[in-house]
Formats: structure tokens, sequence, C-alpha cells
């Protein structure tokens, strides 16, 4: 469960800073190069994480954890419900309530986040 949540965000971290990095270790003249590897690092994590939820049910983390993420008749989200999941996730759970949103799912028994409040998904366990 603890994994699930750390991927992603370790997931984000090499994605957006590795190139950042790699640029400075090589020492690459254009600004702008740095810019755009970070947005497209950060564009694939959402496209991984979106995508797959709405296909498989769960993004590559959750398939690790043994869960999956289900609408209230535990059928596999639309990929725009996995949209809302992951932006609800992102600006709601992380960044406007400063993590609180996520940390919901700790002392809840349906371990629900505000961004699974917000978009009507359950998540269920698949062990």
């Amino acid at each position: 469960m603890i994994l699930s949540i750390l991927l992603p965000f370790i997931l984000i971290f090499v994605l957006n800073y590795f190139p950042k990095l790699t640029i400075h270790l090589i020492k690459l003249p254009d600004d702008n190069l740095q810019i755009i590897l970070g947005a497209i690092g950060n564009l694939l994590y959402c496209l991984v994480g979106f995508v797959s939820t709405a296909v498989f049910g769960k993004s590559p983390g959750q398939k690790v954890a043994g869960i999956s993420i289900v609408n209230k008749e535990g059928e596999k989200i639309s990929l725009l419900q996995s949209i809302a999941l992951y932006a609800s996730f992102m600006f709601v759970s992380v960044l406007l309530t400063l993590g609180i949103g996520c940390l919901m799912i700790l002392f809840r028994n349906d371990r629900r986040g505000l961004h699974n409040l917000m978009t009507q998904t359950y998540v269920r366990n698949d062990l």
C-alpha cells in the first residue's frame, strides 16, 4: 500500500530531475531544453497513470500493491474519470491540502483519499 503511494512520487522525481541533472553534468547550453524535458517527464507520468488506470483499472504502482480503482458499480473507470482522478490527486489531495487528502487513506476503512471521494471512485483489494 505504501509502495503504491511512493512509486508515483519516485517516478516524478526520476522523470523530472534526472534530465535536469544530466543537462547540468553535460553542460548543455539551452535552459529551454531543461524545461521541455521536465514537461515531457511530467506528461509521461500523467499519461502512464491515467491511461493505465482507465485501460487496466490500476497504475503500475497500484499493480505492485495489489489494488485497483473501480467506479460505484465495481467496474473499471472511464478515461475521463481517470483524468479527473489524477487531476484531483495532484491539485487537491497533494497541493491544496498539502498531502492531507492523501493521508486520509490511512484513517479510512475503505482506503479512499480525498481524490477518490471527489471522483466517486473506490479502491479494491485484488490480493
